[in-house]
């Protein structure tokens, strides 16, 4: 490729990949791949390095050609975007700043407060060329609200520090199940995470690998037969309900089983004899407890010692 066709192609790249689009910016890294070219690459990564922090940082002054010289808050997400997906996808013989290297990165940082990755809230999952990024240690996903799953890092087994803070969007996390090393995870903040971690803010190997059990077994899949009941107790309630709240065990962990008799209401047909069974993970404290599921007697027939 001449200067003339690669200044030309850089260009229509560009189109692509500053746009606020996610989609429009995917087709323009394909473009990129196609191409197959370290010189697209080069000319779309110049000036830009990894910090020791794992922050995405634009050399100051610098003259040179890029994907990018100025943005917004609201422009940079989809910059940063777009920027990850080169590095993820340069051909090894690419001459980028050495901290873009796929071997050298082990720390990056999209916490939007820090200002890398900026995630926006349209931003619902991860790029998933970050599962080409193996020799991470430490990733930082912190205040990303609109992350809705984080399976594009199942491969990343090197990974000691893992920050989900306030995803506040974040449920399946199946995935952390997988990665062995984590010695440091932070979920605090992410309330909807399935399961409940039992301490959300995790700092030693031994809390996280019995969170990564818990994920494995999840205790809301609850068996009967294994259900040991300890105490019973009646409270009152509305005319119409009657809850028995009984606290009970299951595999080690406590929970609480509410019974709800449902009776008829006259003139609403939609209502009927049946009971409930509400599951609650115990914390010992009323406004502490976490639902973890609903079952209805059309589905589940328990019987309580």
């Amino acid at each position: 490729m001449n200067e003339k066709e690669l200044t030309k192609n850089v260009e229509k790249i560009k189109q692509f990949l500053t746009l606020p689009d996610y989609n429009k910016i995917d087709a323009g890294i394909e473009l990129v791949r196609a191409l197959d070219e370290s010189a697209v690459f080069e000319a779309l990564l110049g000036g830009w390095f990894i910090n020791d922090e794992g922050i995405l940082i634009l050399e100051k002054g610098y003259k040179g050609e890029t994907l990018t010289k100025r943005w917004s808050d609201e422009s940079w997400p989809y910059f940063a975007y777009a920027l990850v997906n080169l590095i993820g996808y340069a051909p090894k013989n690419t001459k980028v700043h050495k901290s873009l290297k796929l071997s050298n990165i082990i720390r990056l940082d999209f916490n939007i407060d820090s200002g890398v990755l900026r995630l926006d809230n349209h931003f619902s999952k991860l790029p998933s060329v970050l599962s080409k990024f193996t020799n991470l240690t430490h990733l930082d996903l912190g205040s990303c609200k609109s992350l809705q799953n984080v399976d594009v890092l199942a491969n990343l087994t090197n990974l000691t520090s893992l920050n989900l803070y306030s995803c506040s969007s974040l449920q399946n996390v199946d995935v952390l199940a997988n990665l062995t090393n984590l010695t440091s995870l932070n979920l605090r903040n992410s309330d909807k995470v399935h399961p409940k971690p039992s301490i959300e803010g995790m700092t030693t190997r031994e809390e996280v690998a019995a969170y990564q059990d818990k994920i494995r077994n999840p205790g809301s899949k609850v068996d009967k037969k294994k259900m040991i009941i300890t105490e019973e107790t009646e409270v009152e309630s509305p005319p119409d309900y009657k809850i028995d709240h009984i606290i009970g065990t299951y595999d080690g962990e406590k929970f609480i089983l509410e019974r709800t008799y449902s009776h008829p209401v006259e003139g609403q047909d939609d209502l009927w004899d049946r009971t409930d069974i509400v599951v609650y993970e115990y914390d010992g404290d009323e406004d502490n407890n976490v639902l973890v599921d609903r079952y209805f007697a059309a589905d589940f027939d328990y019987e309580f010692d």
